[in-house]
Parts: C-alpha cells; sequence; structure tokens
C-alpha cells in the first residue's frame, strides 16, 4: 500500500494540461517569470550539448532506445503527454510538450518537446486550443534565494540553473498544476472532451485546464 502512494503521489509531478488561452493569461505566471521562448528552447539545447537524455527523468518513461533519462541537471522532465483540440489524449509515456509563447501562424503557438526514443529536443507548433505542460523560465536569470517558486496555492516548484557559455537560465523543474491564476481568480478545469474542443459552455477564448485522462492521480 505504501509503494502503491509512493507512485501514485509521484504522478503528480506530470503537472496539470494548460491550454493557451490560460497560459497567456497575464496572471498566470509567477512575477519575474514567464513562459519561454523558441530561442529560449535552442538556449536549453545548446546548455545540454544537443543531448535531451540530459533533461529526462530516469523513470515513467517508455521503454525505447532512448527511453531512460540521465536528469542531470536536476530538471525531471516527465512524460506528461497531452491534449488535442478535439479533447482527446494523446502520447501516455511517450511525449513530454510544454508551451512556449513564440507564434507559429494565427492560432498556433510553437512547443518545446522531448521524445521517449530520441535524443533531440525540438519545437513543434502546436493549436491553441491544445492541453500542454508548462515550463517557467525566470527573466533575469538570477536564482531565486528560496531555490524554489509558489503557485498560489502554496504548491512549490524546485528550479534548476543551466548555463550556456557565460549565459545563465533559470527553470522550473517541475511541471505546473495550480489550478488558479496569481489574482486568484480559477482556471476552468474541463474534463468533458465536447466543451474542451468546441469551448461551450463556456466564453471564446476561455483558459482551460485538465490532468491527462482525467485521472484523481495526477492531480
Amino acid at each position: 500500500m505504501l509503494e502503491q502512494k509512493l507512485y501514485w503521489g509521484r504522478l503528480r509531478q506530470f503537472g496539470a494540461l494548460y491550454n493557451y488561452h490560460a497560459v497567456s493569461n497575464a496572471n498566470f505566471a509567477p512575477s519575474g517569470w514567464r513562459l519561454p521562448t523558441a530561442t529560449d528552447i535552442t538556449n536549453l539545447r545548446s546548455a545540454i550539448a544537443s543531448n535531451a537524455q540530459r533533461l529526462k527523468d530516469s523513470g515513467y518513461w517508455a521503454i525505447g532506445s532512448s527511453g531512460i533519462g540521465l536528469d542531470t541537471y536536476g530538471f525531471r522532465g516527465i512524460p506528461s503527454s497531452f491534449r488535442d483540440r478535439y479533447g482527446g489524449f494523446g502520447s501516455e509515456f511517450t511525449q513530454m510538450l510544454w508551451w512556449t509563447s513564440t507564434l507559429y501562424i494565427t492560432d498556433y503557438r510553437y512547443a518545446a518537446r522531448l521524445w521517449y526514443n530520441n535524443e533531440s529536443l525540438d519545437t513543434i507548433e502546436r493549436h491553441i486550443r491544445e492541453g500542454l505542460s508548462v515550463r517557467f523560465i525566470k527573466n533575469d536569470g538570477i536564482m531565486p534565494t528560496a531555490e524554489q517558486v509558489v503557485d498560489f496555492e502554496g504548491g512549490a516548484y524546485p528550479v534548476v540553473r543551466l548555463v550556456d557559455g557565460v549565459n545563465v537560465y533559470i527553470w522550473t523543474a517541475l511541471n505546473w498544476r495550480s489550478r488558479f491564476y496569481f489574482d486568484g481568480s480559477v482556471i476552468q478545469l474541463v474534463e468533458s472532451a465536447s466543451s474542451w474542443e468546441t469551448e461551450s459552455p463556456y466564453a471564446p477564448g476561455t483558459g482551460m485546464m485538465c490532468y491527462y485522462n482525467n485521472m484523481e492521480q495526477f492531480r
């Protein structure tokens, strides 16, 4: 029983999945932090010498030629999967996708991606109504004194320092899972696939979140 509790407890590290309407809200990110840009992902790739195994957690990933991570820096990249724009869930234990703020074309943004059987870190375009994970990068590159970030609910997220030559980047080292914006308003939790797809009965452009497969164990 204890072993099972520990397993499900670790699943909380998968965090929540958010559509882009939620993550682009001015009150979504902690003060002094922001969504990464596609350029930040390029810099991250350089900091890890293009070896994405150094970002992956050593567990959870589906078995494959590159399925077991090294987690060299404590980034804890886990295969948190995604929710597509139609409300379905995909890529169980095979991908980690997290939002960037960089525009691809109308209604699409770039996302960063880790694959279970690939040692690369790349970017891919995703529709703004998809549900992806969230990692933040600090604006000034200075390690916070507490070496963590706290969400509106008091949940703590460790941070990690990565260096590319003389440049320093500070990232959150767990997927975000807060149910609130920092102004205290609630992010709409949506389990229904049809509501996720159509945004009904909510207003167009509503920020939404969910947990993978709507499972309690990910909360």
